[in-house]
């Protein structure tokens, strides 16, 4: 099950819809809406899995640094529907580390994922199961929806025009917006930053990340509407005495507040948290995005003078909307991070695979600095692969052959252990079991009578 939501992603457009689906917004669409999709056996997701695959790997069905190579110029990835992010997705499907990812890898993934969704057991995809195929990929919508627009998005809006036929939908929310009293408003959106903080802005259980958002000298005061999917801290450098109004839309969490956001650089009194998605709904695709611009127009009494949207952004300067995302072919120095880390720990699945999903690496922050509607709170174990690393160092546990022994009493999993970030996890005997979640990381308890030789060794 490790790997579902990556596969899963890599299947969006479904060439099976037929030439006249060519444009990939209307493909995904269309694969993940429930009344269009019939109920699905393994042979049909296993055969869309791969032809959607043999788009990336070409004749030869095998996705290689050739392939990469010849689909990293920008150009070459607009013209097939592709984003940067999907070539990652894509080479976490190797299984056996030869940095090449081949038919049958994809085959046993696609039937992994099937049966991760096949709840009952009745060998078809159906019913409330594509209810939940549908929620889990609603991020890789917004992926492929702007896979074949300019990777760096920066749209200059005029008030936008309501076709009749879209009267009355704009979104309805229980919620107003301070006034601009004549600043520039800024409307920043994305959906991750590309790193890991050591702070906890959700909870201990979820992971969090932050990007900055640089104030470019200049006298127009500044409304700034900063906008995440997941947990965010906000760091905001530079002129930030132009910063008139900072807005922050909240996280739909389930209870209606504003936890799983904060801002650094601010005082408290230019900071205003909405409640919930009630005010401002997160959207990753071209027409939810135009809803939104009309719900701000409206409650504004003007449209933004600058938008700007990238599903990964690592800082964004305003007024001018050059953004940056990180580059995940850079290895980071996770001898810093962690001081203490072997040589060993630092070839571990876990070290690697930190470069991989969270290129920008480990961010300090001091929860004092934070304004927050919740309690800020430094995590006692890190988030997804950078606690695998921590737990790894502190000798509270050991990672051999990608199956980490917990050999010592833990507080917690660590956050975020989902999809991609998922693993095996032995709990030595006699060890208690830990605090928190493991995601969709498989847990196996060593059974005293049949001892596993590594957590023997570190016993007593």
């Amino acid at each position: 099950m490790k790997l579902k939501t990556l596969l899963l992603s890599s299947i969006i457009s479904l060439p099976s819809f037929g030439p006249s689906l060519a444009n990939s917004n209307v493909a995904v669409g269309l694969a993940f809406r429930n009344s269009d999709i019939p109920p699905m056996r393994s042979s049909e997701f296993v055969d869309r899995a791969l032809a959607s695959f043999k788009r990336y790997a070409g004749s030869d069905d095998v996705f290689d640094a050739r392939d990469e190579g010849r689909l990293s110029p920008l150009a070459a990835r607009q013209a097939a529907g592709f984003s940067k992010s999907d070539f990652e997705r894509v080479k976490s499907l190797d299984l056996d580390g030869d940095s090449k990812v081949q038919k049958d890898e994809v085959q046993i993934w696609a039937m992994d994922a099937f049966d991760s969704y096949d709840v009952n057991g009745n060998a078809v995809i159906d019913g409330n199961e594509l209810q939940e195929l549908s929620k889990d990929f609603e991020p890789y919508r917004a992926i492929a929806a702007h896979a074949s627009e300019p990777e760096s998005i920066v749209v200059h809006l005029e008030t936008p025009r309501t076709p009749t036929y879209m009267l009355g939908m704009a979104q309805q929310s229980t919620c107003d917006l301070p006034d601009t009293d004549g600043a520039k408003v800024a409307f920043v959106s994305k959906y991750e930053a590309g790193n890991l903080i050591d702070i906890a802005i959700a909870g201990k259980d979820t992971e969090a990340d932050s990007t900055e958002i640089h104030i470019e000298p200049g006298s127009e005061p500044l409304y700034v509407i900063a906008q995440t999917f997941t947990p965010t801290v906000w760091r905001v450098t530079g002129d930030v005495s132009r910063v008139s109004r900072f807005v922050v839309p909240g996280i739909n969490r389930g209870n209606g507040t504003s936890d799983g956001v904060g801002v650094a650089g601010l005082p408290e009194d230019k900071v205003t948290f909405l409640p919930g998605t009630n005010c401002l709904e997160w959207k990753g695709d071209e027409a939810g995005r135009y809803q939104q611009m009309v719900d701000l127009a409206q409650k504004l009494g003007k449209s933004p003078d600058k938008v700007v949207s990238n599903y990964t952004m690592s800082t964004v300067a305003l007024p001018s909307g050059k953004f940056t995302e990180p580059d995940r072919g850079r290895p980071i120095n996770l001898q810093a991070m962690f001081p203490n880390m072997t040589s060993a720990i630092a070839r571990s699945d876990a070290a690697q695979n930190l470069s991989h999903y969270s290129p920008l690496g480990l961010l300090r922050i001091d929860p004092s600095s934070v304004v927050a509607t919740t309690e800020v709170e430094i995590y006692d174990v890190l988030p997804q692969q950078a606690g695998l690393v921590q737990l790894q160092v502190e000798g509270k546990m050991v990672e051999q052959d990608r199956l980490y022994r917990i050999v010592q009493p833990i507080p917690r999993y660590p956050a975020g252990l989902g999809g991609a970030h998922s693993v095996k996890f032995m709990i030595c005997d006699g060890v208690p079991q830990p605090g928190g979640s493991p995601g969709h990381s498989d847990v196996l308890n060593e059974v005293p009578m049949v001892a596993d030789p590594v957590c023997e060794a570190h016993r007593g």
